[in-house]
């Protein structure tokens, strides 16, 4: 009996070292990983800048052993990243993402995420944050045009903008000038205007539409501020018939 125990006994170990030895192949087998790096950190930063769009570049690196994909990019609805080659890393490869920021109206320290999707088993996801300090003398609410509401022909209407100052200093806002347009145009402001920080100054235009129809029309604003030193700003609007309007009511 003793030595059939000690048979199976010889026979349970011989079956478990294969066991071990065929799970070790099958762990050998596993294919090598490809591991993702953003060269020089996950933030990119364009430092002070002017209003615009913003371009640069990253760099991302396979540090791993297996090749590396990468699948796609989302950002923001402000920004773009593109691949610059091939989506395919091999091991110690680079590739290189262009970067497109648009600031729009944005004013001071802004930040947007880049999502950089690849085949890194450990880390899928790469958050890449772009940040910029956007430097300008002042943004314009509520609108960056002239919306002019129920006009009449040969009648003024009232239409506004309001400037307001992020700047860290007092600045000069000029008399708006009209660039050009299907209208004529009356100023509220006929004099310098000292700006003050953290201000708010209102705008103020006058439009007689000369005829029905469309209201076109540019207005040029400048400032002696070296960031903000001069801003076209769009008169849009319609505008009926006086006899129409009359009868209307």
């Amino acid at each position: 009996m003793e030595y059939w125990l000690l048979l199976r006994a010889v026979a349970c170990v011989a079956v478990a070292a294969v066991a071990a030895s065929s799970l070790g192949l099958a762990q050998g087998k596993t294919a090598p990983q490809g591991r993702i790096e953003v060269v020089g950190g996950t933030t990119y930063d364009w430092g002070d800048v002017q209003p615009g769009v913003l371009n640069g570049e990253v760099v991302v690196k396979n540090t791993g052993k297996g090749d590396l994909r990468i699948l796609a990019l989302h950002a923001s609805c402000s920004c773009t990243g593109t691949l610059l080659a091939d989506s395919l890393i091999k091991p110690g490869g680079t590739a290189t993402i262009s970067l497109a920021l648009t600031t729009g109206s944005s004013a001071g320290r802004i930040r947007k995420p880049l999502l950089i999707l690849s085949t890194d088993p450990t880390n899928p996801t790469v958050k890449l944050d772009l940040t910029a300090n956007i430097r300008r003398a002042y943004t314009i609410m509520p609108f960056e045009f002239f919306n002019v509401m129920k006009a009449q022909v040969g009648k003024e209407t009232m239409a506004s903008i309001n400037i307001i100052s992020v700047s860290d200093s007092t600045f000069t806002l000029f008399p708006p000038e009209l660039v050009e347009g299907n209208v004529d145009v009356r100023f509220e402001q006929t004099m310098p205007v000292e700006v003050k920080p953290r201000s708010i100054t209102s705008v103020r235009i006058f439009v007689t539409p000369r005829k029905p129809g469309e209201i076109r029309g540019k207005i040029r604003i400048r400032t002696n501020h070296p960031e903000a030193a001069e801003k076209i700003i769009e008169i849009t609007g319609n505008n009926v018939p006086a006899s129409e309007q009359k009868s209307s009511q």
